[in-house]
């Protein structure tokens, strides 16, 4: 009879751990909302072409953080394989910005890479 009651206090003990971590992953979601970019966050660019393109990356950014913050592997690494891709297109369009651009778009994309690593630990 003790042994039940060993057992059903185990199951007990149990539970609560089960909705602690329940609780806990609820509280993380809103951290991974926070993590996504803004557009507040991105330096603006005179060309609209190169707008345009600073938008399309801030979205994939934020693909690979909600990957990332969710534990996808599979996700992460399919959109890793698109980061080439996105690294040969800014080359043409950072021709497109001006000086005071190409040195906030290095500065904002620099920090979106820090993002992405520090969300992937």
């Amino acid at each position: 009879m003790a042994s039940c009651n060993n057992k059903d206090n185990a199951e007990n003990t149990a539970e609560p751990t089960t909705e602690e971590a329940t609780d806990a992953s609820e509280a993380a979601m809103p951290v991974t909302e926070s993590s996504e970019v803004s557009a507040s966050d991105m330096p603006p660019f005179s060309n609209p072409e190169v707008q345009q393109f600073a938008n399309d990356y801030a979205a994939y950014i934020n693909e690979v953080l909600k990957a990332t913050a969710n534990k996808d592997e599979e996700k992460a690494a399919e959109l890793q394989t698109h980061s080439v891709e996105w690294s040969q297109k800014a080359v043409g369009y950072i021709q497109k910005m001006t000086q005071e651009e190409r040195q906030n778009w290095e500065n904002w994309n620099k920090k979106m890479a820090e993002k992405v690593q520090s969300q992937g630990q």
